[in-house]
């Protein structure tokens, strides 16, 4: 179940606070200071918290995946980037060969790994550009060197931590290595890929989204565009 909580002043947000439960459920916040500034409010009222009371988003990921996915492990960024530029300079293609190819194999990977991640992504993307000639012309190559990266990568059991959501998404049964529910505290700071995410969970747990809604919100939906895909899927 997904439930979108929109909240325009800090006092709505003070309430939602008073009624988080910290023994039952997970508070989720962007980055590392927002946690501690979370675990502070908790400590208030309770002497004692748990861990998963409040994690940063990136941190819930990496959980989820260790428990659904112990195949994978989370490895620094230099060993991607060695690892990335080892494949590209073996590659049969000259441009794979060029200078800036590994930085930009590394973005493609990122944003395609909700589909590279997934069993059947040749076939999808095969189907898609068939269909679409004019993008497979434009980076058609990039996604078949990513197939072919993430397949070495995923046999050597290794992934980038900030590629963790892109593989979540194909995964399921989350309600069997999670058991609390989520509120989900990101504000401008959510991305697209975080979203598909949320809505994924919410088929096997109880999610909750705050929205932030400031008056100047208006002037600045691009940062708040994120949430339109959740909304569109909540309940």
């Amino acid at each position: 179940m997904l439930e979108i909580r929109e909240i325009k002043s800090p006092s709505e947000k003070q309430q939602l606070l008073t009624e988080f439960n910290p023994s039952g459920q997970c508070w989720v916040v962007p980055d590392l200071v927002s946690k501690k500034n979370i675990q502070q409010i908790f400590l208030q009222k309770n002497r004692v918290i748990e861990e998963d009371s409040g994690l940063r988003a990136s941190d819930l990921w990496q959980k989820l995946l260790t428990r659904l996915r112990p195949d994978l492990r989370v490895v620094p960024p230099s060993l991607i980037s060695g690892i990335i530029k080892t494949h590209l300079s073996e590659s049969a293609h000259a441009w794979a060969r060029t200078p800036g190819a590994s930085d930009e194999m590394t973005r493609y990977v990122r944003d395609l790994m909700p589909i590279l991640s997934h069993p059947d992504a040749f076939e999808i993307m095969e189907d898609w550009f068939s269909k679409n000639q004019s993008a497979f012309v434009r980076w058609g190559h990039w996604f078949q060197e990513s197939h072919a990266l993430w397949q070495i990568l995923n046999k050597m059991g290794v992934i980038s931590r900030e590629w963790i959501s892109g593989v979540l998404v194909n995964e399921s049964d989350f309600e069997k290595i999670w058991q609390r529910q989520l509120v989900f505290d990101l504000g401008v700071e959510i991305i697209s890929p975080e979203t598909e995410l949320i809505s994924v969970l919410s088929r096997y747990l109880t999610v909750s989204v705050i929205k932030p809604a400031p008056a100047w919100s208006i002037e600045y939906r691009d940062l708040f565009s994120p949430y339109n895909f959740l909304e569109t899927n909540s309940s």
